[in-house]
């Protein structure tokens, strides 16, 4: 209590012992005169004088004729220093959050209409979100407490619309300038301006950042907890304090053509991620094929001495690749124009235009079995020549 207070509680007490002993004199029975003067005095004093009991964790401001007087606060630990500023520390003062106001009829306790979207915090499950509508409201939290709040229609850097949904810890940290000195409604203004500035923020971020930042609330306070309107305008001029790292993305919450586009765009990266492996491993396989395929070309080119071609044909046959039904004996060709020896003597000249004719007209199914034979016959004839010259 200020030293003024003090003088006013000290005269009221003095005028009701006044008023007590003059009308216990007038009491014609000795045996009442006591107890009449002490109800008398209990009358008078608390006629008089107006008290409040104020909630623990808010304060209250005081009017007199209309005017500011002070404001009184019962937060367990705390006080209120000379400016109204909220410290750390002990109050001596009446018990509990009983609060003196003033004089009846002279002082009151100030009131007005407060809306605000309250948030229900706890462990493990969504927080609960109600609007409220609070008609001539006596005190203001000065405890920090949690508020929602939402932007709508905010552009993204690389051109998402969204709306985001914010939950602010906000506490006042100067009764005074939050009731007085801020717009009506403080809150309301806040959070306005604040959305307002967060508005800015999200044009310069992409969309999978937001989504990033929605479990980092560090960033955005370093991005935007030192602006002017945070440090300066609510905390300096209106007493209001965002508290540090208290500002935190709760939603974001895409347009119904935005979420159907990005539902896509997820769906084929899943899609890809899922075929990937398969590709890969369907790629290495083909790799090892090939591999294998100009291994065993390379041992037949060399080996019956065939073009490359020629050997490429006959490995695709082996690995069923490709069937062939007209078989050449491959390597004669060399041998064209010499004279077809036999083993009992020369081959007549016509003979040599039939057995190519034969050979090219005479059709099979190539199987592996069937190479090894025609490889076989042809290694014959290259050892018959080589015996008959």
């Amino acid at each position: 209590m200020k030293l003024s207070e003090i003088i006013e509680v000290l005269i009221v007490f003095v005028v009701a012992i006044v008023i007590a002993i003059v009308v216990a004199a007038v009491v014609p029975f000795p045996q009442i005169k006591s107890l009449t003067a002490t109800i008398l005095f209990l009358i008078v004093f608390f006629g008089i004088l107006k008290f409040s009991k104020t909630k623990e964790s808010t304060a209250q401001a005081v009017m007199r004729l209309g005017g500011f007087k002070k404001c009184v606060m019962a937060w367990k630990g705390h006080k209120l220093d000379s400016d109204d500023n909220v410290v750390e520390g002990v109050r001596i003062g009446l018990p509990g959050g009983l609060k003196y106001v003033g004089i009846r009829g002279i002082d009151k306790i100030y009131t007005y209409h407060f809306r605000f979207y309250s948030v229900e915090l706890r462990a493990g499950e969504e927080p609960i979100i109600q609007f409220k509508d609070l008609k001539d409201l006596d005190y203001i939290l000065v405890k920090p407490d949690t508020y929602w709040s939402k932007i709508v229609k905010a552009e993204t850097k690389d051109g998402m619309i969204v709306d985001i949904e914010f939950l602010d810890t906000i506490r006042i940290i100067n009764p005074r300038k939050a009731l007085f000195v801020a717009p009506p409604n403080w809150l309301e203004n806040v959070l306005s301006r604040l959305n307002a500035l967060r508005t800015g923020w999200v044009r310069g971020k992409t969309f999978n950042q937001l989504l990033t930042l929605r479990q980092d609330v560090k960033v955005l306070w370093q991005d935007l907890g030192n602006d002017p309107l945070i440090q300066e305008v609510f905390k300096k001029e209106w007493g209001i304090e965002i508290v540090e790292n208290g500002m935190q993305i709760y939603k974001i919450n895409l347009l119904p053509e935005y979420q159907t586009a990005l539902a896509r765009k997820k769906q084929m990266e899943l899609e890809a991620r899922a075929k990937k492996p398969v590709e890969e491993r369907e790629r290495e396989a083909e790799i090892i094929e090939l591999q294998h395929v100009r291994d065993r070309a390379i041992e037949i080119r060399d080996g019956v001495k065939l073009s490359p071609k020629d050997a490429i044909e006959i490995v695709q046959t082996e690995r069923g690749k490709v069937t062939k039904h007209i078989v050449e004996y491959k390597g004669l060709e060399g041998l064209k124009g010499l004279p077809l020896i036999s083993i009992g003597g020369e081959i007549k000249p016509g003979e040599e235009r039939a057995e190519r004719k034969r050979v090219k007209e005479e059709k099979i199914k190539v199987t592996q079995k069937d190479i090894e034979e025609e490889r076989a016959r042809f290694e014959e004839t290259k050892r018959r020549l080589r015996e008959s010259k």
